[in-house]
């Protein structure tokens, strides 16, 4: 049976929460499929005890998003590429932190400041940070894993945008966010920022975010050679003077370095 939904007097909202639910009813239905060959219309109606013309038009919407592909030959759906997109993306977020964390940890006790992992949600140019290890100091950040703020306003999202591809890059270009009146929000001013991150090698972050927070990020790269994530120092401005960031960059820069020899990246 279809699980209930919360209650809501919006009917569109509540009709919208159903369909919802009962399209991922019928994809976990079709992801439990041990035979290979793909789960029928009428098994999957069976299942979840809902009408075969209800049941055709999630198949057929899941399949045209490409979450499920449909064998011409037995009428059968299996799971589509889609799904193997989000898994790998999920596994290698995962795989990061695994990864990162003895070397973040090292950095913190280096530093004595509050070190990030970072990852770039490219479709709503968000940094999401994924983990955190904090600092001795006494005025410890307000971050957590799973925070997200506007890539433009923080070193940890800078760092990465410094090396996607224009494709992606245009559109955060296109909306970028202002945090406080620090914040870079003019495309031009921001890829001349990128040019300058390329060339340096770690990303700034002078109070852009929140005043009284100054930041350092240094991309993370994969065994393809692509941007992955970054690796952030983020500290009290009174713990962390302006002219003290490019001196305490190098660091950031060489645990970075070695995350990525971690995640198969060579030169």
């Amino acid at each position: 049976m279809i699980a209930p939904v919360l209650d809501t007097t919006n009917k569109s909202l509540e009709n919208a929460t159903q369909t919802l639910v009962k399209g991922l009813l019928v994809l976990e239905a079709v992801s439990r499929d041990k035979t290979g060959k793909g789960v029928r219309l009428v098994d999957i109606c069976r299942q979840l005890d809902i009408h075969k013309s209800t049941a055709h038009r999630l198949l057929g919407t899941l399949e045209a998003l490409g979450y499920l592909e449909q064998s011409n030959e037995n009428d059968r759906y299996r799971l589509g590429l889609k799904v193997l997109s989000l898994s790998a993306s999920l596994m290698a977020s995962l795989e990061v932190r695994s990864q990162a964390f003895p070397l973040l940890n090292e950095l913190m006790l280096r530093v004595k400041h509050a070190v990030h992992l970072v990852i770039l949600d490219i479709q709503k140019g968000e940094a999401v940070y994924i983990d955190k290890v904090d600092s001795p100091q006494p005025v410890r950040m307000y971050t957590y894993v799973g925070i997200r703020f506007p890539a433009n306003c923080t070193a940890s999202g800078k760092a990465i945008m410094a090396y996607i591809s224009e494709e992606k890059l245009g559109p955060i270009l296109s909306n970028l966010q202002s945090r406080t009146v620090n914040s870079v929000v003019t495309p031009d001013a921001m890829r001349h920022e990128l040019e300058q991150i390329r060339a340096k090698g770690y990303a700034l972050d002078d109070e852009e975010n929140a005043i009284g927070i100054r930041c350092v990020a240094a991309p993370i790269f994969d065994h393809t050679r692509s941007v992955i994530a970054s690796v952030c120092i983020s500290a009290a401005s009174a713990y962390l003077a302006p002219q003290e960031m490019p001196n305490i960059a190098p660091d950031v820069v060489e645990t970075a370095q070695r995350i990525s020899e971690r995640m198969g990246y060579r030169l």
